[in-house]
């Protein structure tokens, strides 16, 4: 018998993970950095409205020739955020038009499960591919680790239970 899934691959969801791609995409540029000398307004008048903190950046144009409120930093910002908002409020409908409630911004990967179970073990669950590992993994790329990282996770990963013991007692000492 075919693997089913544990929720169906749909074309909304399908979707919903370009838009995610998207959103990615959009906010991997927007990281805050320092004016540069030419971006600083001089009069408080051409200064960025920006209300959760001060902002010295010159505040963007229009088509028209008018200012906008924000910076044009600030507004690509609140652009993101508008489409995140709306990426959620979508993902909300479809979820709730599909009958599925569980539904969220970040969807989790389908993982199958065999009917006939896996030889291996007989408890009626097959082992996600490599695929759906993957899939969780929560970085784009892996994390870059230098030796120094490295000496330090070994060094918690290797101890035995005489480092332990002799780590309460000098605990204990200092006490």
């Amino acid at each position: 018998m075919a693997p089913t899934p544990f929720k169906p691959l749909t074309e909304a969801t399908s979707t919903m993970d370009e838009q995610q791609k998207l959103y990615l995409n959009l906010t991997a540029d927007l990281v805050e950095r320092e004016p540069l000398p030419e971006e600083i307004a001089t009069d408080e008048e051409m200064r960025c409205k920006y209300s959760s903190k001060r902002c010295v950046r010159k505040r963007a144009f229009k088509h028209k020739g008018q200012l906008h409120m924000l910076c044009t930093f600030h507004r690509a910002k609140a652009i993101v955020n508008q489409r995140r908002l709306e990426l959620r409020k979508r993902a909300r409908q479809e979820s709730l038009a599909g009958g599925n409630t569980g539904a969220s911004f970040m969807m989790l990967p389908t993982i199958t499960v065999s009917d006939e179970g896996n030889k291996n073990n007989g408890d009626g669950v097959s082992k996600p591919s490599p695929r759906d590992i993957l899939a969780l993994e929560p970085f784009l790329t892996p994390a870059t680790l230098f030796p120094e990282d490295i000496e330090a996770l070994s060094g918690l990963i290797d101890m035995d239970i005489t480092d332990i013991e002799s780590f309460e007692l000098d605990e204990m000492v200092q006490l």
